[in-house]
């Protein structure tokens, strides 16, 4: 089991990443021609366009993962139907986002609005859920290849558009959004084929309304969750942008924010692998081997993001072509130490999923994100936009251990997770590499091997606890 999730967590987490690191690496030759200003705009525009993301799919995702394990045999009706809901659906959501954009592009891209708005909303309209279709099919079948060789192909492909969009042809911020458009397209083109013709998974738009109600019963809970995971995790660009915090500033927290978010892929890529085998188990009424799975996964990524974090100042030193991005790394260590919280969210929520108790969720991440909605409007206009990352932080703690305090948890959880020693040794780490990012070299390839060693250690244990 565990060469298996690793292998996925691999194609899932690694394939991706390719194309990503790739982007980091030219990130020397575009920041030449980008300013804080152009990554200001596009952060706003996808932060704003997260915040309708929440209703995308009207939380029926959760309906298709449970009826590929409990009804198996009548997948390509049930898919289908859901398929043809969503693709109706996604036209009005196209829509609201045209309507929300066009009040929201700040005033530095207002010459280039129209066309912000059609790359953005496009995909959307023409695909629907077509690709996040296809990739739940092809990651509850256990095929991560099917997911991870379009990740890297088109991914590449982005970054190539990247290059020559802003690089060649200077187009500054309006080559992300080129490049975006032109791999959501692709996603989307190459999903819809294999579903249609090979799988025969269709839209279905004669659905019977009955089902479709009762999918939306379980579905429609998750909404609050959605919004409230948006507060959680984009709404500090929203609060910023409205507390009229500079473009630039903006800017800079969303250059910061890049490498937070490419750790949190990992986490989200090993998430994607490893839900089959926790679903599997909990259907088994294995639990001890699901947590176990929870806890290998939380060592592991404890792990990685500790010692790149005490490497970061090398990193951006190394990536970074103007000084203004170079002085970005201690924002960035926080927002990747931030991330390590998913392993423990994911083994309380994972559960709840599984048994359709859809309807507590959203009081997590509802929690979570008015915290640090509250915090930001509180501190933001005292410290500045740096004080998002630390709100950002907490709030994404409180998400991720405030679950086995739940009495709708307890009820169906019948192991212990140890929630406040992982929450203690997560802070502790957080300091320790904040604190330590400017030591000298040699201590910092000291203390990296001590960590591998231990966490290697660790993660030994436990594999012998779930093979015995």
């Amino acid at each position: 089991m565990i060469k298996k999730i690793f292998s996925h967590s691999l194609i899932y987490g690694v394939a991706p990443q390719l194309p990503r690191l790739a982007s980091f690496f030219i990130l020397p030759i575009i920041t030449k021609f980008l300013t804080t200003s152009d990554y200001g705009i596009f952060t706003i525009v996808v932060s704003y366009t997260a915040m309708l993301g929440a209703i995308k799919d009207l939380g029926l995702k959760v309906v298709l993962s449970n009826t590929f394990f409990k009804h198996n045999n009548h997948i390509k009706k049930i898919w289908g139907q859901i398929y043809g809901f969503l693709f109706l659906w996604n036209i009005l959501f196209g829509l609201l986002i045209v309507t929300l954009l066009y009040f929201v592009i700040p005033p530095e891209a207002q010459e280039n609005k129209w066309k912000i708005i059609a790359l953005t909303t496009l995909p959307i309209i023409f695909f629907g859920q077509t690709m996040e279709i296809g990739q739940l099919y092809y990651q509850l079948k256990k095929k991560p290849l099917q997911i991870g060789i379009r990740a890297a192909i088109i991914g590449t492909l982005a970054v190539f558009l990247n290059y020559y969009t802003i690089a060649i042809l200077k187009l500054g911020y309006m080559g992300f959004f080129i490049s975006t458009f032109a791999s959501m397209m692709l996603y989307n083109i190459s999903y819809w084929i294999p579903l249609n013709y090979k799988e025969l998974i269709k839209p279905i738009f004669k659905f019977k309304r009955r089902f479709i109600k009762e999918s939306l019963k379980i579905g429609m809970p998750l909404i609050p969750h959605n919004i409230a995971a948006y507060l959680q995790r984009t709404s500090d660009r929203v609060v910023m942008e409205r507390l009229d915090v500079s473009t630039d500033n903006l800017g800079s927290y969303g250059f910061a924010g890049n490498f937070g978010n490419l750790f949190g892929t990992v986490a989200q890529a090993t998430n994607t692998a490893i839900s089959p085998f926790l679903l599997e188990n909990y259907k088994n009424n294995k639990d001890l081997t699901a947590r176990n799975l929870i806890f290998i996964w939380q060592i592991g990524l404890l792990i990685i993001c500790s010692i790149s974090c005490l490497w970061l100042k090398e990193v951006f030193s190394f990536l970074a072509a103007k000084e203004e991005f170079k002085t970005l790394y201690s924002i960035a260590i926080l927002l990747i130490m931030a991330q390590c919280y998913r392993p423990m969210y994911v083994g309380g929520l994972q559960k709840l999923f599984f048994l359709n108790k859809t309807k507590q969720l959203f009081k997590v991440t509802l929690l979570s994100g008015v915290i640090n909605v509250v915090l930001n409007l509180i501190f933001i206009p005292k410290f500045g936009f740096e004080f998002a990352v630390i709100s950002g932080y907490i709030s994404l703690l409180v998400q991720g251990y405030i679950f086995y305090s739940f009495k709708s948890f307890k009820s169906v959880n019948p192991v212990k997770f140890y929630p406040l020693f992982w929450l203690a040794l997560q802070i502790a780490l957080s300091i320790a590499v904040y604190f330590l990012r400017d030591i000298e070299l040699i201590y910092k390839v000291g203390l990296s091997i001590f960590v591998m060693i231990a966490g290697a250690s660790a993660l030994y244990k436990l594999s012998n606890k779930l093979n015995g």
